[in-house]
């Protein structure tokens, strides 16, 4: 009896260790899906506030130094992000405001976060904050004009913000989780993050993330000194690190389970009822991986999340996605993205979803969704490519950015707004000017004789000063107008714009004996004369206003053509800057000089600007005091994008 039982039980040994094996095959497969999906909601929550960063960035407020309306306003952002602080550093680090209305002495330190070298948008590692020692992060953002650092914009955060990325409802009471910055750094934590967090993750999970694969699953020791088996990846945009993990000790539990039961059944039942089990055994399984995918979906609901074939139609979809397009989600489910994608043609559209399935890093672009009552709305798409039953997919997400871009619109009509009110009141300004004129001169007409001397030199000063303002209105008009005049951008030979300068300044050029020299001729370029032919002019004057009374003035004109554009050159002998009004000369009405030894309004550099920025390109200064200044611009050598005002 024992001899023809004893074969039946080991076969239904190796029956059960192979169902097991499948299944620790089908939770890899888990693993590495939740991990995508969490890291994929993390990145686009970074990108969302780097969005909201930049925007503020923007602001005319910060531009003209108004902290006050700036400070309102980083408020409002924050009052959207709770638990989060907007702060404005200084290019040293100092704090200089924050969303909080908090005041900082002139001798603050530079916060943890703060990085002087920083060229782009970057998430800081994990710090604790000074005033609480709360583990915390910080998103930040450079400002800068003309290449010159000028601020820092930081938003920050505690990191225990994150823990719903990776601890969310519906998750098996099995699966532990991870963030981890970019430098190794525990910064949310499922299990004791009291303990960990602020802590280096465990040395062989640090070995994974760093090494060229980025992504994975491999059995780790981890903090607690527990085997894990663990999916991971690293996110190519935050450089931040998401784990999911199962304990070695579950999975040994499962193992000693299915080997009792797989046992008993094979002691108890014959082959075809072992057999049966199996089967039962893996359709529970299929349908219980099918679940959990679907509990992954539905608890990214904030977001579009839909999955792709490699032709474009959706295997599945979250009731989100669903409620975007105005569709329930079984109508969804089948649908091509060609139906509800309204920016791209068919053809671009199967050219994306090919480029994307190669792409295992993740790629975000913006498009259109069209709704199901052809209504359309602007969204943010990220799509990862990955590999299901060995099929290639795309996992995407959309993001609904409708109030970013009506946030956007709104800002650059408000600035249209300000310019036509800057237009309109400097106008204005002229007529009581004209009035004030016109009766100081009747007085020194009529009255002179009445006034004594002290008289007389109050009456020259209202002249002056009138004519003062009358000069400062007038030049205000000028810089208002920049941009103003229906003149298209049109192929130009600057060279006849510098001609034309030349002309303009010709009695100067004379009175002064200036001698002006030019290395090559000027190239054809996509501009409007007129402007360019005010900046080349004003460029110029400068130089000649600013002469040194011990020499000869000298201007050169110098071309070179480089990758990016045209880079033209503006140099001379004269008196000089200090490196420390490098920016603040190009400030509309900010002079460095006595008005009596160099006349002027200040507004010129601050036109110059404009009109460079108009045209796509950028401008600076190099100077050294007492030895003379060179003015850089660049020009675009293709056409210009179709908004025309452009950021220096």
């Amino acid at each position: 009896m024992v001899a023809s039982i004893l074969p039946i039980w080991f076969f239904a040994v190796y029956l059960g260790l192979g169902a097991w094996r499948h299944g620790r095959l089908d939770l890899r497969e888990d693993l590495t899906f939740a991990v995508q999906a969490q890291l994929n909601s993390l990145d686009q929550e970074i990108a969302g506030e780097e969005t909201a960063l930049r925007l503020l960035a923007a602001a005319p407020s910060l531009q003209r130094g108004d902290f006050a309306a700036f400070q309102r306003q980083a408020a409002a952002l924050a009052a959207l992000l709770p638990e989060h602080t907007v702060t404005l550093l200084a290019a040293n680090g100092r704090p200089l405001l924050d969303s909080r209305g908090s005041a900082f002495a002139p001798g603050a330190a530079a916060p943890p976060y703060f990085t002087p070298s920083a060229v782009a948008a970057d998430l800081s590692p994990l710090y604790h904050d000074p005033a609480d020692g709360t583990p915390s992060v910080a998103l930040t953002l450079p400002v800068r004009r003309e290449g010159r650092l000028l601020y820092v914009l930081a938003l920050s955060c505690p990191s225990r913000l994150f823990l719903p990325y990776i601890h969310e409802p519906g998750s098996p009471a099995s699966w532990i989780g991870a963030i981890i910055d970019q430098s190794g750094t525990v910064l949310a934590r499922v299990r004791q993050p009291d303990l960990y967090v602020g802590h280096p993750a465990a040395a062989q999970v640090l070995r994974a993330l760093r090494g060229p694969a980025r992504q994975g699953v491999a059995e780790f020791v981890n903090l607690e000194g527990e085997t894990i088996l663990a999916a991971y990846r690293r996110s190519a945009r935050s450089g931040w690190s998401m784990v999911v993990a199962v304990r070695q000790v579950t999975l040994e539990s499962d193992l000693r389970h299915w080997l009792i039961m797989t046992a008993l059944g094979g002691l108890s039942l014959l082959l075809f009822t072992a057999l049966a089990v199996l089967l039962l055994w893996r359709a529970f399984a299929a349908t219980e991986r099918a679940r959990r995918r679907q509990e992954i979906l539905l608890r990214h609901a904030s977001d579009g999340v839909h999955i792709l074939d490699a032709v474009g139609t959706v295997l599945d979809a979250s009731d989100s996605f669903a409620q975007m397009l105005g569709y329930q989600r079984h109508e969804v489910i089948g649908m091509t993205v060609g139906q509800w994608d309204a920016g791209f043609t068919p053809q671009e559209l199967a050219a994306v979803v090919a480029e994307h399935l190669t792409d295992q890093d993740g790629r975000s672009f913006e498009t259109r969704h069209r709704r199901k009552d052809g209504s359309v709305l602007d969204v943010e798409v990220t799509s990862h490519a990955l590999e299901l039953d060995g099929q290639p997919i795309l996992f995407c997400a959309s993001r609904d950015i409708s109030e970013r871009k009506t946030a956007e619109r709104a800002m650059r009509e408000a600035n249209a707004e300000l310019e036509q009110f800057a237009y309109i009141a400097s106008h204005d300004l002229r007529e009581p000017l004209r009035s004030i004129s016109t009766y100081i001169t009747l007085i020194e007409r009529n009255y002179a004789q009445a006034f004594d001397a002290e008289g007389q030199t109050f009456l020259g000063i209202v002249r002056d000063g009138a004519r003062r303002m009358n000069r400062m209105v007038l030049d205000l008009l000028e810089f208002t107008q920049v941009g103003r005049s229906g003149t298209q951008c049109a192929p130009l030979p600057l060279q006849e714009a510098l001609d034309a300068a030349l002309a303009n300044l010709d009695q100067t050029l004379r009175e002064t004996g200036a001698a002006f020299l030019q290395d090559r001729p000027l190239p054809v370029v996509m501009g409007n004369r007129t402007e360019l032919t005010s900046l080349l002019q004003n460029l110029i004057g400068n130089a000649l206003k600013y002469r040194d009374a011990a020499r000869t003035p000298q201007v050169r004109l110098t071309l070179r053509d480089e990758p990016e554009g045209w880079h033209l050159a503006v140099a001379d002998n004269g008196i000089g800057i200090e490196p420390e009004y490098f920016e603040q000369i190009f400030v509309i009405f900010q002079r460095l000089h006595n008005r009596e030894l160099y006349p002027g309004t200040g507004i010129g550099l601050a036109i110059c600007r404009r009109i460079v920025n108009r045209h796509g390109g950028r401008i600076w200064v190099e100077s050294t005091p007492g030895q003379g200044s060179i003015f850089h611009f660049t020009l675009p050598k293709g056409d210009l994008p179709a908004d025309g005002d452009h950021a220096g």
